[in-house]
């Protein structure tokens, strides 16, 4: 087995990275995860890129990736006394959980963001609430009135109808789209678009009677309202991920989700569940291990001695020339993200079977970005009163909450709000966060960092304290980061929907059993995967992430303890 080098940082400081999230402005960027704390080791020098056969095994289970899908396997497995291999391309852990340290070099200040997962998605039923909970973690959670603002080019939206727009979208996206899926039983190559802006749809209901009660009954005010509302609906492409013409009605609100509101982690640190799962995974050194800078390139089942070999190289400097590594075990889970195995996988000998080809191929996998800007001070509006705010361009205006981009992808963008979150209510702090969903965000993440930051740093001004603008007293920002997840080689999008489009081999429709497929292991059991994509209830979340990682964990140990007794 290789040896193990341990990372030389100093207890309590963190691993410089350059991987995930770029940082502009005058910032550094730095990872959570004081390593040396850890069980966490990088590699230097290669082993033969053969094994021995039969070998000694290196671990009794590979799991390939510390996202919080792997690092919940690993524990389960550490847990029930097994040997545990984690291995992570990364110079950090936690995956699409991606606490950032930004230190602005002028003030010598820094402060933390969540440029990943930042939401706990429902109380009940939900083990990462618990988990939080259990570490003394704080969730934002927002109260039903006062909270949200719509803006537009003249300032905040006219209550009433601010009031009715925010009420219609919400309802037609989480309620009234999901109760016609399940009642009326759409053909699989509806869009969830189709219904959310069709004539009929609720998105519309009362805007005609409240033009009128307003002393207009003239249809560019009617048709100006039904844009502005058609508009509002389309910031929600930030929750599925992509455009909502590319999602499957008939199987929105399909799953069995958790229950309860949905809450966001404040300071920043949602690493910390992260850190704990870790922790649990390298308690014992003999059992549990996670190893950094190591990309997957195959992945191979000795079916005759029964195990597996997963062959790695490092991931810093030159792919094709680094070093290399061979590592041995009885059971290997995959937990590499769907966007990885879609586009860069490793190559799995022999190769999956055709279902599970077909589960790669033909599900979407989304791209949900941010912009965050930090203050030295709140100088917006409100500040102390709103948690988000909702900026829709003027008609005649579109490009105007457009992100940077080329002229040909500004030309198909479709014009849509933008939701930006003001952490003075969150947790204090004077931070604009800004969430861009699938086109928007892959224009965001196309253009160059610097120029991301300053358009979202214009537009804050324009939309969130207009007074001010003439009399020059918007500070600069301290710092700012914006996200590159669809760029990224190790995330390659964000997260899992179910696309209205056939699967381009068979032409059948998408449905919710090419997650359920992703679930179920091969190779006699020697190849199981985990990740958000493979839980058919709770894809697209942190939650089912963490249970798919449990689920794996307590397949894969069942199987070793039944095969320790003959059990088999």
């Amino acid at each position: 087995m290789t040896e193990s080098v341990k990372n030389t940082a100093a207890k309590g400081k963190e691993m410089l990275v350059s991987t995930g999230q770029t940082a502009v402005a005058g910032v550094n960027t730095m990872s959570t995860s004081a390593a040396d704390a850890l069980n966490i080791t990088r590699q230097q020098g290669s082993l033969p890129s053969t094994v021995s056969s039969p070998p000694t095994l290196d671990a009794d289970v590979i799991v390939l990736g510390a996202g919080i899908s792997g690092l919940a396997a690993a524990a389960e497995l550490v847990k029930r006394g097994n040997r545990v291999l984690v291995l992570e391309a990364r110079d950090r852990i936690g995956g699409r959980i991606d606490s950032r340290i930004i230190a602005s070099e002028e003030s010598g200040k820094a402060f933390r963001v969540d440029m990943g997962a930042s939401f706990v998605h429902g109380k009940y039923d939900n083990p990462i609430y618990d988990m939080t909970r259990e570490l003394g973690m704080t969730i934002h959670y927002t109260s039903p009135e006062g909270e949200i603002r719509i803006l537009d080019a003249d300032g905040p939206m006219d209550e009433n109808l601010a009031n009715r727009l925010g009420f219609n979208v919400s309802h037609t996206f989480f309620d009234a789209s999901r109760t016609y899926a399940q009642e009326h039983n759409p053909a699989s190559s509806d869009s969830l678009a189709s219904y959310v802006f069709a004539g009929n749809s609720p998105l519309f209901d009362g805007l005609d009677e409240m033009i009128e009660q307003g002393g207009s009954s003239n249809n560019a005010s009617n048709k100006n309202s039904c844009w502005k509302a058609k508009a509002l609906g389309r910031s929600f492409s930030g929750w599925t991920g992509a455009a909502l013409e590319d999602v499957a009605l008939k199987w929105w609100g399909f799953e069995r989700d958790t229950i309860g509101p949905d809450g966001m982690v404040t300071g920043g640190k949602y690493h910390q569940v992260v850190d704990h799962l870790a922790g649990l995974v390298s308690r014992e050194k003999k059992k549990g291990e996670i190893r950094l800078g190591e990309k997957v390139e195959s992945v191979e089942w000795c079916s005759d001695e029964e195990y597996v070999a997963v062959k790695t190289r490092s991931s810093a400097g030159d792919e094709c020339s680094g070093p290399t590594w061979v590592h041995t075990a009885s059971r290997v889970i995959c937990t590499l993200p769907l966007g990885v195995l879609q586009r860069d996988p490793p190559k799995f000998k022999p190769s999956l079977p055709p279902r599970k080809q077909r589960s790669i191929r033909s599900l979407g996998y989304g791209l949900l970005s941010k912009i965050a800007v930090r203050y030295e001070k709140a100088w917006w509006k409100e500040s102390d009163k709103t948690t988000s705010f909702f900026i829709l361009p003027r008609e005649d205006h579109v490009e105007e909450t457009m992100p940077p981009c080329l002229p040909e992808q500004k030309a198909a963008l479709a014009p849509q709000g933008v939701m930006v979150q003001n952490f003075v209510t969150i947790d204090g702090s004077a931070q604009l966060v800004m969430f861009l969903g699938a086109d928007y965000g892959h224009a965001m993440e196309s253009a160059k960092q610097e120029e991301c930051v300053e358009w979202a740093h214009d537009l804050f001004v324009r939309y969130l304290s207009p007074d001010s603008v003439e009399s020059g007293t918007i500070p600069k920002p301290l710092g700012a980061i914006a996200s590159s997840w669809s760029t990224d080689p190790y995330s390659l999008n964000s997260y899992t929907y179910i696309p209205s489009a056939v699967d381009v081999e068979d032409g059948l429709p998408v449905t919710p059993l090419d997650i359920a497929d992703f679930a179920v292991p091969t190779w006699n059991g020697a190849l199981g995967f985990a990740g958000e994509h493979t839980h058919q209830d709770r894809y697209a979340s942190v939650h089912g992430a963490y249970e798919s990682g449990i689920r794996e964990g307590k397949r894969v140990g069942i199987a070793l303890e039944m095969s320790r007794r003959g059990e088999e």
